[in-house]
């Protein structure tokens, strides 16, 4: 007998494909635009998962600017889909565009729900962010390295009696 939320692993998941895709199609379009974007920036790998990114991206706004064409070849290949090599100062304004977009956006919800300076804690987060991106380079996988660097950034500045 199957405990709650288990699944035989001979059970088959079913999904119908073409509604998936076309869900999933009209999701990406409909979150691009509604930031007021009619284009997006897709980071790839080469792997199946940026292949399938790829693939719903074209279907979701058509053409896009990639970075690394070699990585893209068969969905080019078998999918159709027209490449615009990109270029770096197109690509740094179009991800500037990008976070002023987000940030206004982020902004005004939160003032929606009561939040007194959301412009001041995004910058707090990115300063924050930019500040653990550079002390974990390095940690890698390293349980030990992120123990102690989570011990000495955070824990061993602690005083207890202030508690």
């Amino acid at each position: 007998m199957e405990e709650k939320g288990e699944m035989d692993p001979d059970t088959k998941l079913q999904i119908d494909p073409e509604l998936t895709r076309t869900v999933l199609k009209h999701f990406l379009r409909d979150e691009i635009r509604k930031v007021g974007f009619e284009k997006a920036v897709v980071g790839l790998s080469g792997g199946v998962d940026s292949a399938v990114a790829c693939y719903l991206a074209a279907q979701a706004i058509g053409d896009f600017t990639v970075a690394n064409q070699k990585a893209l070849e068969e969905v080019i290949e078998k999918k159709g889909v027209k490449m615009i090599k990109a270029e770096p100062k197109g690509f740094k304004a179009l991800t500037d565009k990008f976070d002023k977009v987000q940030r206004d956006s982020v902004i005004a919800a939160a003032k929606g729900f009561g939040v007194a300076d959301p412009g001041k804690i995004i910058d707090t987060y990115k300063k924050n962010l930019a500040k653990w991106s550079a002390l974990s380079k390095g940690v890698g996988t390293d349980i030990g390295k992120l123990t102690d660097l989570i011990w000495r950034e955070i824990y061993a500045k602690v005083d207890p009696a202030k508690l």
